[in-house]
């Protein structure tokens, strides 16, 4: 644990008295001739540095979050954290560190429940409960959203809680809700003139519509975000637009704009040393490669993301580099060393539980078999990743299989089964507000399917 600070007086307590009969005394002299020695210390120093609280909020977002950036609410753990530093629960943040969340939740649950007479405030009660919703978020979703919505409620003009409320609407899949929480959270820091809170709302407004495939809004965004962080001399938040920005020029297929921006991004995160984020920019750099043609480049950088995220035991983004390096030899025309590496990616996703990931490969794989004439394998696979994307309420993922399946079937000259499933992901994006509708309908439309 950070400089020794897995100690306690419970711990030293406990030690000694499971210790064996004949060792107890001499445990005991030794212990008193500690907390004599050290006690005082002890007593004040209660706290952890911030370094350390960074780099365990870090620790534990790798180990959880199931995403590809830097977890837009980072700020929000770390501010956690700091708040349990201050009230004395070391041992609740250290506990944190291995994984045990329940320690934290108490304390901040304590502070919620405790009747004195002097009440905490409504913005204190609130502060409570975002610290509570952002311990939470890492294993229950639902727990956090509930907590957020509460500090909304509690204190409305506060732009932090509108900011946690907005990204966990969005991951429960309520979009329009999540817009509009993004949305009140800019006009609160507009309104007093909060640069940086602003910076990170029109960055989450951005995500928002880049998830939607509105590329135009997003840049607009994005570039709002990243002129307003560099105003701020905010390093993470000008690093994180700059990412965005070149994941929407990646997708967007406009590969010199996107090297750019990764390049930018990557200098930032490396004058920081943050290690997830240097990770990152390395894989988003190795897929532009990979979609030039550059396939030697790609393999290079995704080793290099690949040699970190092991330094760092994040087999989430382990796993994306296995799925990476299939892909650079599926471009080779090797579909053994392809799917050798895909499987190496299922395997670790399937290891963590992520199930979008156990996803995400099922459709490499399916890809992989279609294309080399095992249109049926191909089928099966597209079939089990829908059917993944099904079980976790992923309506974009599911929208994707049906496309890919409307490829097998159109193969196949099957004009009625590919314009079924056309129609399915079509519906589906429609839901989701998303831009891929109106291309399905051209599609549509050329092939004379029935519309509706």
């Amino acid at each position: 644990m950070p400089n020794g600070r897995n100690f306690s007086v419970a711990k030293l307590w406990f030690r000694m008295k499971n210790a064996p009969p004949g060792r107890r005394l001499m445990a005991g002299l030794a212990g008193a001739a500690v907390l004599l020695f050290l006690g005082v210390v002890l007593f004040r120093t209660p706290s952890f540095s911030q370094v350390e609280i960074i780099r365990i909020a870090d620790k534990r977002i790798a180990a959880t979050v199931a995403q590809n950036r830097p977890a837009p609410l980072r700020s929000a753990l770390i501010k956690a954290l700091t708040e349990l530093s201050k009230i004395g629960k070391a041992d609740a943040i250290e506990d944190f560190a291995e994984g045990d969340d329940a320690p934290a939740q108490q304390a901040f649950r304590a502070l919620l429940e405790e009747e004195t007479s002097n009440p905490p405030s409504p913005k204190q009660i609130a502060a409570a409960y975002r610290n509570l919703g952002v311990i939470t978020s890492l294993k229950d979703t639902e727990q956090a959203l509930a907590s957020y919505k509460k500090a909304v409620v509690l204190d409305p003009d506060n732009p932090e809680g509108w900011n946690g409320l907005g990204f966990f609407l969005e991951r429960t899949k309520k979009t329009a809700q999540a817009e509009d929480a993004f949305r009140k959270m800019l006009t609160l820091s507009q309104r007093i003139d909060d640069t940086k809170n602003q910076s990170i709302a029109a960055n989450a407004l951005g995500v928002h519509y880049m998830n939607l495939s509105y590329s135009g809004l997003a840049k607009n965004y994005f570039q709002k975000s990243l002129t307003l962080s560099t105003q701020e001399g905010d390093i993470f938040e000008q690093a994180s637009a700059l990412e965005n920005l070149g994941t929407l020029a990646l997708n967007d297929n406009d590969l010199d704009s996107a090297r750019t921006y990764f390049i930018k991004s990557l200098a930032l995160y490396l004058g920081e040393n943050y290690l997830y984020g240097i990770a990152e920019n390395y894989s988003h750099l190795g897929v532009l490669s990979q979609k030039k043609g550059h396939l030697d480049e790609a393999e290079k950088y995704f080793l290099k993301a690949k040699k970190i995220f092991e330094g760092l035991n994040d087999r989430g983004g382990l796993a994306l580099q296995y799925n990476g390096l299939g892909d650079v030899e599926r471009a080779r025309a090797d579909p053994k060393k392809a799917e050798g590496q895909y499987r190496k990616a299922l395997d670790l996703f399937e290891k963590i539980g992520r199930k979008q990931g156990v996803a995400m490969e099922y459709g490499a794989l399916g890809h992989l078999y279609a294309e080399t004439d095992r249109i049926e394998k191909g089928e099966i696979f597209f079939r089990k990743a829908l059917a993944l994307y099904h079980e976790v309420d992923d309506r974009e993922g599911m929208a994707e299989q049906y496309l890919n399946l409307a490829s097998i079937y159109q193969a196949r000259d099957e004009t009625g089964a590919t314009c079924a499933a056309w129609r399915r992901s079509r519906a589906l994006y429609q839901a989701l507000t998303h831009a891929m509708a109106a291309t399905l309908n051209q599609w549509m439309a050329q092939a004379k399917c029935v519309l509706e």
